[in-house]
């Protein structure tokens, strides 16, 4: 015959079902506290990014403010400033003419004048340029040896710079005027980033339909928080110079039907690669 023992009975029930009955509360607790701590996660990250979308749009309609009031008086306040930077251009000529035999410390000053005449030229070009950069209707063949040697007798660069131009022997169809800003404007960027010297590497090649043309320097690099905003007009981390260059350059590229990307890692060195269709070779 069967003996019930109740003791034994409630030590097998309290040491067994209850025991897997408190376990299972206690997991379900604590699945309940990670799905709330993921939800909190979620929320956090959520409202972060959220914070990060305000401030760019902030950011983005102030630049986009400051550059309506810049193209309102680009067009007025440009031409009536290159009026007496031409007068000094010419007194700077002039003084030169007049004065070769005078010490040196004269022609260092002269030649300071000239530089900062030339940097307000470009900032003038560029406010110009970005307020009236139109379509382009009439397209050249641009040989590229034979164009970069024409970059490179409009301007001086600093000695301390070595630029060389590798594989590109290339043919592209662009306004001449349009790449030759283009070059510069990439080359005097380049510049400015080594300002103890570098090399700058002026690269082609083919990749499918497309010619890319790199521009590849070995200065100070560009931070990652900044590579998103390099092209936006009036954003600049330099001291110097309003942050239109790139921007300028970027409207130029595409008008001709290219695209421009730059990659850096943020420690040194910086690519800007400039992608159009074709390229005969």
């Amino acid at each position: 015959s069967c003996k019930f023992d109740i003791k034994e009975f409630f030590i097998f029930f309290d040491g067994g079902f209850w025991k897997e009955m408190e376990v299972k509360r206690l997991l379900s607790n604590i699945l309940d506290r990670e799905k709330q701590e993921i939800n909190l996660l979620k929320s956090k990250k959520e409202l972060e990014l959220k914070n990060k979308e305000l401030r760019d749009t902030q950011e983005k309609l102030i630049r986009q403010e400051k550059l309506a009031v810049t193209g309102q008086l680009a067009g007025s306040v440009g031409h009536e400033l290159r009026n007496p930077l031409g007068v000094i251009n010419n007194a700077i000529y002039y003084l030169n003419m007049v004065l070769e035999d005078s010490p040196d410390c004269v022609k260092e000053y002269l030649n300071m004048i000239s530089s900062e005449v030339q940097r307000s030229e470009r900032i003038i070009s560029d406010l110009l340029n970005f307020s009236r950069i139109e379509p382009v209707t009439f397209s050249e063949k641009i040989f590229f040896p034979d164009f970069m040697e024409e970059v490179m007798k409009r301007r001086t660069f600093d000695e301390t710079i070595k630029i060389i131009n590798r594989n590109i022997d290339y043919t592209i169809c662009a306004d001449r005027t349009h790449m030759v800003q283009i070059m510069e404007n990439l080359i005097i960027n380049a510049c400015q980033a080594m300002p103890e010297g570098g090399e700058i590497v002026i690269e082609g090649k083919k990749e499918g339909d497309f010619l890319h043309i790199s521009i590849i320097d070995t200065g100070c690099g560009i931070k990652p928080e900044h590579i998103e905003k390099i092209f936006e007009p009036l954003f600049t981390t330099k001291s110097r110079g309003i942050g239109l260059g790139l921007a300028v350059t970027k409207k130029l590229v595409e008008v001709n039907g290219g695209t421009i990307k730059v990659e850096s890692n943020g420690r040194k060195g910086s690519v800007f690669t400039l992608i159009f269709p074709g390229g005969e070779q």
